[in-house]
């Protein structure tokens, strides 16, 4: 596929599974180190997170047909200027120069631009800046999809930072890998121009669909949530887990594959969007006024889902976490819920 200078997300180190507060530009990854003046570089940040991007129609208009593109600008990189030593982070020593290198990365579907330099490939890398003097930057993450834009997608790149000037000497950090979504999704235009009786009909039939959809994923998620919430309590209250687990494994995922897939929540909340889907079409496709097609209809869909997922993420703290352990069909729930995003003491 043809390349463009695009940025794909960098993603930091979570120090013993816990992300600490840090003492820095809320949000950005923390260049920090594992022990005072020395020790490996590495990056305080939650690395289960999923940077989201935002449909970018200019970069969309220099691809191929078929073709999408997504970026977004957040997380920077900053650096921690207090020490933690109970979560094992320090501050890096000022005129320490720091580099970032791709270890592994989806070549053609994502690349990382910083400084003005294209990272695109195994082995590519670029100076960050210098602690002290230079070191915060916000690249623009961008993601691109051979689907249509109203369609999930997600790349992947792994990376580490290394240290290339300076007095103090450090390690190189761990690889650390990031997943990047195209999981918000810009909502179809409507053509006021051609506004007649069959173009009220349709959006109609989008806003109470839309409804209907939503509301059916929110009832699922929170049927499974509820679930979830048990197995948290069992564990406050030091009580044994095994049954909420049981109860949470088969309200959220298949239950260890003893579940059809159409009676699973992912199922039914696959089944409700079909629904909506063909209602929308039916009033607003070929056969109806026109004036929506199967991509924007799916992206209108999309877009419905997302902010779901966003409200239900505040709602039930620690949902994405708690649903990346419950699986259907080997592969974690979060997977088809690409904007329940993780949350934090910090948050």
């Amino acid at each position: 596929m043809r390349h463009l200078a695009i940025t794909i997300g960098v993603l930091g180190l979570l120090v013993a599974g816990r992300t600490p507060a840090l003492a820095f530009h809320f949000g950005d990854m923390a260049v920090a180190s594992t022990a005072a003046h020395g020790g490996n570089l590495m990056l305080g940040y939650d690395f289960d997170t999923v940077v989201r991007t935002n449909y970018d129609p200019a970069l969309t208009a220099l691809l191929p047909p078929g073709q999408s593109a997504y970026s977004n600008t957040e997380p920077g990189f900053d650096a921690l200027d207090v020490d933690m030593p109970a979560d094992s982070l320090y501050i890096v020593d000022a005129g320490t120069q720091v580099t970032v290198e791709i270890t592994a990365i989806d070549d053609g579907k994502v690349q990382l631009v910083l400084n003005s330099a294209t990272l695109a490939h195994v082995g590519d890398s670029v100076v960050i800046g210098t602690l002290g003097v230079d070191l915060h930057h916000h690249p623009s993450f961008q993601i691109f999809l051979t689907l249509p834009s109203g369609t999930f997608g997600e790349g992947r790149v792994s990376f580490k930072i290394r240290q290339t000037a300076g007095s103090t000497a450090y390690g190189d950090s761990q690889a650390v890998s990031l997943r990047v979504s195209n999981g918000h999704l810009f909502p179809p235009e409507y053509d006021a121009t051609a506004y007649d009786s069959a173009s009220v009909k349709c959006q109609q039939a989008v806003g109470k669909n839309a409804r209907k959809f939503a509301g059916a994923l929110q009832a699922a998620l929170e049927k499974c949530l509820d679930k979830v919430a048990v197995v948290a309590a069992d564990t406050a209250a030091g009580l044994s887990t095994t049954k909420a687990q049981a109860n949470a494994d088969k309200a959220c995922g298949d239950a260890g594959g003893t579940l059809p897939p159409a009676n699973t929540m992912l199922g039914k909340i696959a089944a409700a969007r079909q629904k909506a889907f063909d209602a929308i079409q039916k009033a607003c496709g070929a056969a109806g006024s026109n004036d929506y097609g199967d991509e924007a209809i799916s992206q209108h869909l999309g877009l419905a889902a997302c902010n779901v997922e966003d409200i239900m993420s505040g709602g039930y703290h620690g949902a994405n976490e708690a649903l990346e352990a419950i699986t259907q069909a080997g592969q974690p729930v979060t997977d088809s819920l690409p904007c329940l995003f993780p949350t934090t003491e910090a948050d």
